[in-house]
């Protein structure tokens, strides 16, 4: 559990972590939207890497991986999202991420993240990616 201070009226609020989930989507056109929400810690990184692992797949033309609905990811899940980088490179397939706070300030840490194609919205990497 969270806890929140609401200065404005006194109260403590207490509230639940984000459900950690993944989702991918393919277009008919090949574009593959991966979304990750919630908290990337020991607890879900296995999640994580299953879901990741196999992708880029056979016939995927770019990829997309919004992790803005991340709110915690500890330095081994920007480790998984580095090593989604090198399997795309390696498949020719481009990659952009749709960041938050929380990734951002771990990726600083991790070599080769600065390669990532970082962007602030969706629309932002489905252009830099070539998607619609």
């Amino acid at each position: 559990m969270t806890r929140r201070c609401d200065s404005s009226q006194s109260t403590n609020v207490l509230t639940a972590p984000a459900q950690f989930a993944v989702t991918a989507k393919r277009s008919s056109a090949g574009l593959v939207r991966v979304v990750v929400t919630g908290e990337i810690d020991a607890g879900t990184l296995d999640r994580l890497d299953r879901e990741l692992s196999d992708q880029p797949r056979v016939g995927t033309t770019a990829l997309v991986v919004d992790v803005s609905g991340v709110l915690f990811c500890s330095i081994s899940g920007g480790r998984s999202l580095v090593g989604l980088l090198d399997r795309s490179t390696m498949a020719g397939v481009p990659l952009a991420l749709v960041d938050a706070h929380a990734i951002r300030r771990v990726l600083k840490f991790i070599p080769g993240a600065e390669l990532l194609s970082s962007h602030r919205d969706l629309p932002s990497a489905l252009a830099a990616v070539g998607g619609p």
